[in-house]
Protein backbone atom coordinates (compact mmCIF):
# COMPACT_ATOMS: atom_id res chain seq x y z
CA UNK A 1 0.00 0.00 0.00
CA UNK A 2 1.40 3.38 -0.96
CA UNK A 3 0.22 6.48 0.84
CA UNK A 4 1.83 9.85 0.34
CA UNK A 5 0.49 11.32 3.58
CA UNK A 6 3.11 11.88 6.25
CA UNK A 7 2.32 11.27 9.91
CA UNK A 8 3.16 14.89 10.74
CA UNK A 9 0.51 15.96 8.21
CA UNK A 10 -2.08 13.74 9.88
CA UNK A 11 -1.43 15.33 13.27
CA UNK A 12 -2.23 18.80 11.89
CA UNK A 13 -5.38 17.80 10.02
CA UNK A 14 -8.95 17.92 11.12
CA UNK A 15 -10.31 14.40 11.47
CA UNK A 16 -12.47 14.49 8.32
CA UNK A 17 -9.55 15.78 6.24
CA UNK A 18 -7.39 13.01 7.65
CA UNK A 19 -9.96 10.36 6.87
CA UNK A 20 -10.35 11.74 3.33
CA UNK A 21 -6.56 11.55 2.84
CA UNK A 22 -6.21 7.90 3.88
CA UNK A 23 -9.58 6.39 2.92
CA UNK A 24 -8.76 5.53 -0.69
CA UNK A 25 -5.35 3.93 -0.02
CA UNK A 26 -6.77 1.87 2.86
CA UNK A 27 -9.78 0.87 0.76
CA UNK A 28 -7.54 -0.16 -2.14
CA UNK A 29 -5.37 -2.17 0.22
CA UNK A 30 -8.34 -4.16 1.49
CA UNK A 31 -9.69 -4.55 -2.01
CA UNK A 32 -6.41 -6.10 -3.15
CA UNK A 33 -6.65 -8.72 -0.40
CA UNK A 34 -10.31 -9.52 -0.99
CA UNK A 35 -9.97 -9.79 -4.78
CA UNK A 36 -6.76 -11.82 -4.72
CA UNK A 37 -6.97 -15.29 -6.28
CA UNK A 38 -5.09 -16.78 -3.32
CA UNK A 39 -7.70 -15.41 -0.92
CA UNK A 40 -10.51 -16.85 -3.03
CA UNK A 41 -8.69 -20.20 -3.19
CA UNK A 42 -8.62 -20.45 0.61
CA UNK A 43 -12.37 -19.89 0.71
CA UNK A 44 -12.98 -22.41 -2.07
CA UNK A 45 -10.82 -25.05 -0.35
CA UNK A 46 -12.83 -24.47 2.83
CA UNK A 47 -16.03 -25.25 0.93
CA UNK A 48 -17.38 -21.78 0.16
CA UNK A 49 -18.85 -21.25 -3.30
CA UNK A 50 -17.60 -18.29 -5.35
CA UNK A 51 -19.26 -15.09 -4.20
CA UNK A 52 -19.53 -13.24 -0.91
CA UNK A 53 -20.06 -16.24 1.39
CA UNK A 54 -16.43 -16.56 2.50
CA UNK A 55 -16.05 -12.81 2.93
CA UNK A 56 -19.28 -12.31 4.88
CA UNK A 57 -19.08 -15.43 7.01
CA UNK A 58 -15.35 -14.98 7.63
CA UNK A 59 -15.23 -11.26 8.23
CA UNK A 60 -18.34 -11.10 10.39
CA UNK A 61 -18.02 -14.55 11.94
CA UNK A 62 -16.56 -12.88 15.04
CA UNK A 63 -20.17 -11.93 15.84
CA UNK A 64 -21.05 -15.59 16.31
CA UNK A 65 -24.26 -17.07 14.93
CA UNK A 66 -25.94 -13.67 14.64
CA UNK A 67 -29.04 -12.98 12.56
CA UNK A 68 -28.33 -11.44 9.14
CA UNK A 69 -29.92 -8.17 10.32
CA UNK A 70 -27.25 -7.84 13.03
CA UNK A 71 -24.47 -8.41 10.52
CA UNK A 72 -26.05 -5.83 8.20
CA UNK A 73 -26.20 -3.31 11.04
CA UNK A 74 -22.54 -3.57 12.07
CA UNK A 75 -21.03 -3.04 8.65
CA UNK A 76 -21.46 0.17 6.76
CA UNK A 77 -19.78 -0.17 3.41
CA UNK A 78 -21.61 -2.81 1.38
CA UNK A 79 -25.25 -2.97 0.51
CA UNK A 80 -27.32 -4.77 3.14
CA UNK A 81 -28.69 -7.26 0.62
CA UNK A 82 -25.16 -8.32 -0.41
CA UNK A 83 -24.28 -8.91 3.22
CA UNK A 84 -27.44 -10.88 4.00
CA UNK A 85 -27.03 -13.09 0.93
CA UNK A 86 -23.35 -13.74 1.66
CA UNK A 87 -23.97 -14.41 5.36
CA UNK A 88 -26.73 -16.89 4.63
CA UNK A 89 -24.78 -18.56 1.81
CA UNK A 90 -21.85 -19.23 4.13
CA UNK A 91 -23.91 -20.55 7.04
CA UNK A 92 -24.15 -24.19 5.82
CA UNK A 93 -20.41 -24.31 5.09
CA UNK A 94 -19.12 -23.86 8.65
CA UNK A 95 -19.91 -22.28 12.01
CA UNK A 96 -19.29 -18.54 12.31
CA UNK A 97 -16.30 -18.82 14.65
CA UNK A 98 -14.62 -21.38 12.39
CA UNK A 99 -15.24 -19.17 9.34
CA UNK A 100 -13.70 -16.21 11.18
CA UNK A 101 -10.60 -18.29 11.94
CA UNK A 102 -10.37 -19.42 8.31
CA UNK A 103 -10.69 -15.82 7.12
CA UNK A 104 -8.00 -14.72 9.58
CA UNK A 105 -5.74 -17.43 8.12
CA UNK A 106 -6.34 -15.94 4.66
CA UNK A 107 -5.47 -12.46 5.95
CA UNK A 108 -2.23 -13.74 7.50
CA UNK A 109 -1.25 -15.64 4.35
CA UNK A 110 -1.92 -12.62 2.16
CA UNK A 111 -0.01 -10.31 4.48
CA UNK A 112 3.03 -12.58 4.54
CA UNK A 113 3.02 -12.72 0.75
CA UNK A 114 2.60 -8.97 0.22
CA UNK A 115 4.36 -7.17 3.09
CA UNK A 116 8.11 -6.99 3.53
CA UNK A 117 9.20 -8.40 6.88
CA UNK A 118 10.38 -4.98 8.09
CA UNK A 119 7.05 -3.16 7.66
CA UNK A 120 6.01 -1.56 10.96
CA UNK A 121 2.48 -2.96 11.09
CA UNK A 122 2.08 -1.97 14.74
CA UNK A 123 2.74 1.67 13.84
CA UNK A 124 0.10 1.50 11.11
CA UNK A 125 -2.33 -0.17 13.52
CA UNK A 126 -1.71 2.60 16.06
CA UNK A 127 -2.46 5.30 13.50
CA UNK A 128 -5.56 3.44 12.31
CA UNK A 129 -6.77 3.10 15.92
CA UNK A 130 -6.24 6.83 16.40
CA UNK A 131 -8.55 7.51 13.44
CA UNK A 132 -11.12 5.01 14.66
CA UNK A 133 -11.12 6.48 18.16
CA UNK A 134 -11.51 10.01 16.78
CA UNK A 135 -14.40 9.10 14.50
CA UNK A 136 -17.99 9.51 15.59
CA UNK A 137 -19.57 6.08 15.24
CA UNK A 138 -23.03 7.66 15.25
CA UNK A 139 -22.25 9.12 11.84
CA UNK A 140 -22.04 5.61 10.37
CA UNK A 141 -25.82 5.51 10.23
CA UNK A 142 -25.82 8.75 8.25
CA UNK A 143 -23.20 7.39 5.86
CA UNK A 144 -25.44 4.40 5.20
CA UNK A 145 -28.31 6.58 4.00
CA UNK A 146 -28.47 6.39 0.24
CA UNK A 147 -30.46 4.96 -2.65
CA UNK A 148 -32.95 2.40 -1.40
CA UNK A 149 -32.63 3.55 2.20
CA UNK A 150 -34.86 5.91 4.10
CA UNK A 151 -32.11 7.73 5.98
CA UNK A 152 -30.45 7.30 9.37
CA UNK A 153 -31.11 3.99 11.04
CA UNK A 154 -30.76 0.33 10.19
CA UNK A 155 -30.88 -0.71 6.56
CA UNK A 156 -34.37 -1.16 5.20
CA UNK A 157 -33.97 -4.93 4.96
CA UNK A 158 -33.31 -5.09 8.71
CA UNK A 159 -36.40 -3.05 9.66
Amino acid sequence: MTCRVEVSDLLRMEIFDCIAAVARPVHNFGDEFMSDDATAAIGLRAGFAPGRGFYCRGRFGVLGEAPAAVVQAVQGFLGPDLIAIGWRAGRPVMPAEEAAACYAQAVRAWGRAHFPADVDVEHFNGLAQWLIDAADADSLRLARAGPGRRGPGPPMAAR
